[in-house]
């Protein structure tokens, strides 16, 4: 009796496996998907081009930017903070650092037995909408002075300043832009997961990020729309 269910249930479930039609609307719609990226992504790395060579200057006066995008956790952004271009924290790796690419075997037909669930990835698919995504908020670090460690407990302050811009995703475009300058806060946590005689790294890294998310925080009070 178990041997003859067995049977059943694998028969069942090859009743529904992908035919060509649903194997032809993945394919088209994976491509599509991949084409609207494609063309947004060539937006963005137009606009990295403009700010490289100075368009869009860092305002200090002006309304309010109100297209900031909105984290449920804290202000996030992508950090150029390297003078080198070509550097992985450069301006020509910014494009690859937004836009990785994604692991092909997600999308991958062989990933799908089941029409319903590759129907349902077609769907995810037709529906992706890069002009839907959260705004971009875009750092450039024009003076750093790293925070130093002292000692177990205490630490000398750094300061960071430099400018910041807003790309929106649905106008293809810098829509906003601004200064910043911070401070390491007075009091820094740090979580050590290495032993006392292999932290330095871990406090250096504390120190900084502590530092980087104070400048974050002032891009986004900061930030000011750019005229139309």
């Amino acid at each position: 009796m178990s041997r003859f269910s067995t049977l059943l249930l694998v028969m069942a479930s090859g009743c529904n496996a992908p035919n060509q039609t649903h194997k032809d609307a993945f394919t088209a719609a994976k491509r599509q998907a991949a084409e609207r990226g494609k063309a947004h992504r060539a937006a963005f790395e137009a606009s990295v081009e403009d700010l490289r060579h100075g368009k869009w200057a860092a305002l200090e006066d002006g309304e309010p930017c109100l297209e900031l995008p909105v984290s449920a956790r804290e202000p996030e952004a992508w950090v150029v903070d390297s003078p080198m271009d070509t550097s992985a924290a450069g301006w020509l790796e910014l494009p690859n650092r937004v836009f990785e690419l994604p692991l092909e075997g997600r999308d991958s037909l062989s990933h799908y037995d089941d029409a319903d669930e590759l129907m349902r990835r077609v769907k995810q698919l037709n529906e992706r909408d890069p002009t839907k995504a959260p705004n971009l908020v875009i750092l450039y670090v024009d003076s750093l002075e790293r925070p130093k460690v002292v000692d177990d407990k205490t630490f000398l302050g750094g300061r960071e300043s430099g400018r910041a811009w807003v790309w929106s995703q649905s106008a293809k475009t810098v829509v906003c832009s601004g200064r910043y300058a911070s401070t390491t806060p007075e009091e820094v946590r740090a979580t050590y997961l290495l032993d006392s005689r292999h932290r330095g790294a871990e406090r250096d890294s504390a120190l900084m990020l502590a530092l980087r998310r104070n400048s974050i925080e002032q891009a986004y009070a900061n930030m000011k729309r750019l005229s139309p």
